[in-house]
């Protein structure tokens, strides 16, 4: 019986599959017998590194080094340390390391980094260090193993927290001074502060933990180092740009004044934001292109929830080009042995040390595809998607990284709003006159098993994220619950309402549609008062449909479904109560949060839920709905 090859002779695809290899030449047997079409190659990582010029024994890493072994001096990590999997203590000497490139006489004249947060904001302004951001500090300010603070859930940080409008002030830029670093103590009195906020460091944490439990909600994807950084102020910028330390300490504090309904730091805001917008036009995009695109992201973001749609869709844009220009792909084929093949579905997992990076790569990149297109549902206006990110969401995502696809948070978002848009845009075909309704129909029953599967694996994921115990994770997957549900309640809503079908059809897709709004009707009232600053900015839309779609019973005497049109008695008067009953009781717990749900959801779109009466436009609620949302809820 021949005998499995040891791990050098077995071939490279076999190897990042963990398939047990035969040696065959020139293709091995399970590179020959699967479908996937991999490219079966042989290579000798151990030859390849005797090949190489070997380093000084001055040169090498220090592991390398200690044991005595042979060293290419490959950076980050040499081909030595990666073979023995000891990555994390491939090390070398800063007197040893390569020159850094030479910075731009812009970085001059920027305020001194390497110190941490504390240091800016209390000790006085003579402190300066003697190193820039690529230099080595002789005395490293930043604690390296600081305590990782907890970073407290939802009912922790927002007790009775009625979110309202958005204050920030959007200011154009202003030349760059730089005479002292931005101190929070200069603008803000310590002793006017409460108990609990005696310091402006315990204040300027609490703004950036409050953030950071948003993050999701306002699409800022970090990995876990990022999120330590940020949490304890470390803007010597090592591990992440202090652009997103300044960033998330405003956001914080916007949320902070929210929460206590107290806004005394309006102007602490103004300033914040001034130096947000100051700090990117100091980012060099062929530095860090990631660092570029995600800062650019942020304020485009930022911007559409301050309603200041014009410079959003400029950064906007901005952060799409970087990824053009410098090649920022969702789908990275260099951990993929089959790279130069011309096909596209094969799965290209990342090793596991590289995982969390391509997680926030794939995730930063589909918020530049979901930001817009929830703007679009929102508001009606077009703002067309990218074509270079979408096709590579559609197409080449769930083939390459397939659990990214059925895990990921900020995936199965966008998941959940495209497939919102495509049903959109299939009920709009029902009405052209060149295609017959019948075809439709037929088309239909490919459109009903797509949102029903992902609502059961956004209704999976839900269950995991709740024994965790993640209740900001939680209540993202149910409100794309909502929005999918309500996207399925309409299709089945227009299929009722086809004169093709008889009569008997129309009742069972009417109840079908009863059903669905009760299963949203459901997932709202579970929400409490503490969730209502994490809900989705997009429930608005879903909620104003489903009040359309909402029966009231007004003549029991009419002939539903008898016209084709929109009739104003249910089909079924024992189902009818239950149904307006359970949105009533969403309507009073949402009328609790006093006027506005996050980001605009007023809570005259709730009370159209009932669907009972006309509803009145708040003065206090932005222009949030589309012009046939408008006419149809009588806004």
């Amino acid at each position: 019986m021949q005998n499995t090859l040891s791990s050098k002779q077995t071939c490279t695809s076999c190897r990042s599959r963990k398939v047990k290899c035969d040696g065959g030449q020139p293709i091995c047997g399970p590179c020959n017998a699967s479908r996937r079409g991999f490219h079966c190659a042989y290579e000798d990582p151990l030859t390849e590194m005797r090949k190489r010029e070997t380093l000084k024994k001055g040169e090498a890493c220090t592991p390398c080094r200690n044991k005595k072994k042979k060293c290419d001096g490959a950076r980050p990590r040499c081909t030595t340390c990666q073979r023995a999997r000891t990555i994390q203590e491939c090390t070398y000497e800063s007197a040893d390391q390569p020159p850094q490139p030479a910075l731009s006489r812009s970085f001059e004249s920027l305020p001194p980094l390497g110190i941490p947060e504390d240091q800016v904001f209390l000790h006085d302004t003579t402190h300066v260090a003697s190193s820039s951001r690529f230099g080595q500090p002789p005395v490293p300010s930043f604690p390296t193993q600081a305590p990782i603070p907890q970073l407290p859930t939802s009912q922790a940080l927002v007790r009775q927290s009625v979110p309202v409008r958005y204050e920030f002030v959007h200011m154009p830029p202003r030349p760059m001074l730089y005479t002292l670093p931005f101190r929070l103590a200069d603008i803000i009195d310590p002793a006017a502060l409460p108990i609990s906020d005696s310091t402006t460091t315990e204040l300027s944490m609490k703004f950036r933990i409050l953030a950071l439990s948003h993050r999701l909600q306002l699409g800022i994807p970090l990995t876990f180092a990022k999120q330590h950084a940020i949490a304890l102020g470390d803007v010597s910028g090592t591990i992440i740009h202090r652009f997103f330390i300044y960033f998330m300490t405003v956001y914080g504090c916007h949320l902070d004044q929210e929460r206590r309904r107290n806004f005394d730091f309006v102007h602490v805001q103004a300033l914040l934001t001034q130096l947000c917008l100051e700090i990117v036009l100091t980012i060099v995009e062929a530095e860090d292109p990631f660092t570029f695109l995600q800062a650019y992201y942020v304020m485009a973001n930022s911007c559409f929830y301050t309603y200041t749609y014009a410079p959003a869709k400029r950064y906007l844009k901005k952060a799409v080009d970087v990824a053009k220009r410098n090649g920022i792909r969702l789908v990275d084929r260099s951990f993929s042995d089959s790279s130069d093949s011309p096909n596209h579905n094969v799965i290209m997992d990342p090793p596991p040390e590289y995982l969390e990076s391509v997680q926030e790569r794939v995730a930063t990149l589909v918020q530049l595809i979901f930001t817009p297109l929830q703007h679009h549902l929102m508001t009606g206006e077009d703002i067309p998607l990218s074509s270079y990110l979408e096709s590579q969401f559609r197409d080449e995502l769930p083939y390459a990284y397939p659990r990214m696809w059925d895990e990921l948070p900020e995936v199965l978002r966008l998941r959940a709003l495209l497939l919102v848009y495509d049903t959109d845009n299939f009920i709009q075909t029902y009405y052209l006159p060149s295609r017959p309704v019948r075809y439709w129909l037929e088309d239909c029953r490919n459109i009903v098993p797509k949102l029903t599967d992902l609502n059961d694996l956004l209704v999976k994921r839900a269950a995991g994220a709740a024994t965790i115990p993640d209740r900001e994770t939680y209540l993202m997957f149910r409100c794309c619950s909502i929005i999918v549900l309500t996207s399925l309640a309409q299709l089945y809503d227009r299929v009722a309402r086809s004169s093709f079908l008889p009569s008997y059809q129309s009742i069972k897709f009417r109840s079908m549609c009863d059903d669905t709004l009760k299963d949203v009707a459901r997932i709202t009232v579970d929400f409490t008062k503490d969730d209502y600053s994490f809900l989705e900015p997009a429930l608005s839309m879903s909620w104003a449909r489903a009040s359309g779609l909402v029966v009231v019973e007004e003549d029991p005497q009419a002939s539903p479904m008898s016209t084709g049109t929109r009739s104003s008695v249910s089909p079924d008067p024992e189902n009818l109560p239950s149904l307006v009953r359970m949105f009533l009781d969403a309507k009073s717990n949402l009328e609790s949060t006093i006027r506005l749900t996050p980001y605009g959801m007023g809570v005259s779109v709730v009370h159209s839920m009932v669907a009972v009466k006309p509803i009145r436009h708040d003065p206090y609620t932005p222009d949030l709905l589309s012009e046939d949302v408008r006419l149809k809820l009588g806004l």
